[in-house]
């Protein structure tokens, strides 16, 4: 490699612009090191000695700036939703610029500059827009799960995602992330309870049960899938995602027990049950809050 190009990567980071290389490399130079492999061109005047992700990520930030972003299914990786980047990165710029991709990263307007944030030290833009952008880009299950978990983990609430997407009226598949987000608002966070909910639950001949119930324990605060708080009686559907194995059943009966302490009975319905049987779900249900008023009218 040409030692004067090499000093240039040290000096910045492995990653050259255009306007870097006009005042001390050649053309020629730069051509060669092109042909030899020593730079790769990974959007238009941007070039870096190795491309990896968090470099071409790095890369894309600085053809971003000043008023964009790292967006997509790229800010995705980088708040923590998904485990690597799919190719290609993508990054987004206000309107008024005409911002050209490349094979590796591909670039997007929008007619307001992005909200950004810092994750790992990059620019990237709001978790509500990378979700809801993201999710015409992702199979629709895996799209579909990082939505929920993101509401699981706190990171979102179905409220934000609600206001997020109020300011996309064109994003593809609006109708079923709309629908989607209707019910991570109420309190759904897995496919089983939004199954549940939609399916079982909210039958006309189901009482109003509040979902995602809180309830203070020795340990700290838990949630019920679903509650009817006037009779205490709770109800878990118990997917195999966090109740499989020996472990977490274990821990669900402590819980129980603690929760019985507290006057609580609570019902655990499996997903299989859910699927084949929701009317006879519905019927021990229905009987049990019976039953239970009629106990508490007694006492």
């Amino acid at each position: 490699m040409d030692n004067q190009l090499h000093d240039l990567l040290l000096a910045h980071d492995g990653i050259l612009r255009r306007r870097d290389l006009i005042a001390h490399v050649s053309h020629h130079k730069l051509a060669t090191a092109l042909r030899n492999g020593d730079l790769t061109r990974v959007l238009p005047g941007v070039y870096v000695q190795s491309v990896t992700d968090r470099r071409l990520a790095e890369a894309a930030a600085q053809y971003a700036a000043p008023d964009g972003a790292l967006s997509h299914t790229t800010a995705l990786w980088l708040w923590g939703l998904l485990k690597e980047p799919p190719q290609p990165l993508h990054l987004t710029v206000a309107a008024a610029r005409q911002p050209r991709g490349s094979t590796l990263v591909r670039a997007h307007r929008r007619s307001e500059p992005p909200v950004v944030r810092l994750r790992r030290g990059l620019p990237v833009v709001r978790l509500e827009q990378a979700l809801l952008e993201s999710a015409p880009l992702l199979p629709r299950d895996h799209g579909r799960e990082v939505l929920i978990t993101a509401v699981r983990e706190r990171q979102s609430t179905g409220d934000l995602l609600a206001a997020e997407l109020a300011r996309m009226p064109k994003l593809s598949g609006r109708r079923s992330l709309r629908r989607l987000i209707e019910l991570l608002a109420v309190g759904c966070q897995s496919e089983l309870e939004l199954f549940g909910y939609e399916r079982v639950f909210s039958h006309h001949s189901m009482p109003t049960l509040a979902s995602q119930y809180p309830i203070q324990l020795r340990s700290g605060t838990i949630y019920l899938d679903l509650a009817d708080p006037e009779t205490r009686i709770g109800i878990e559907l118990d997917g195999a995602e966090f109740h499989d194995g020996p472990l977490a059943r274990e821990r669900d009966r402590r819980r129980d027990v603690e929760l019985a302490t507290l006057g609580w009975v609570i019902l655990r319905f499996s997903a299989r049950r859910l699927h084949e049987d929701p009317a006879g779900v519905r019927r021990e249900l229905l009987a049990v809050l019976r039953a239970r008023r009629l106990q508490l009218r007694a006492s």
